[in-house]
């Protein structure tokens, strides 16, 4: 089961990859992230309902609050993608 794990964990998508680094990144800057979120009103293609909007305000808030680019918030699986909007 184990090796089943490490062989999974190594093959990741790209984006699940992106998750996995954005959610060490938020454990290791803001350890209470996790209270913050409601999963019955998150939305990862809207700037109020994303991950970063939750916990700091808005998607801009959250790339503000650690002076984040948005190619950087996009490699740890903060990006609003093309369809997105401040809904």
């Amino acid at each position: 089961m184990i090796l089943y794990i490490r062989q999974f964990w190594n093959k990741s998508t790209v984006e699940e990859k992106q998750v996995k680094r954005g959610v060490a990144f938020l454990n290791r800057n803001t350890p209470d992230w996790r209270k913050e979120i409601n999963l019955q009103t998150l939305d990862v293609e809207s700037g109020l309902n994303c991950p970063l909007a939750q916990i700091f305000g808005d998607y801009y808030g959250g790339l503000g609050r650690f002076h984040m680019p948005v190619k950087k918030a996009g490699r740890l699986g903060f990006s609003l993608g093309p369809a997105s909007s401040m809904r």
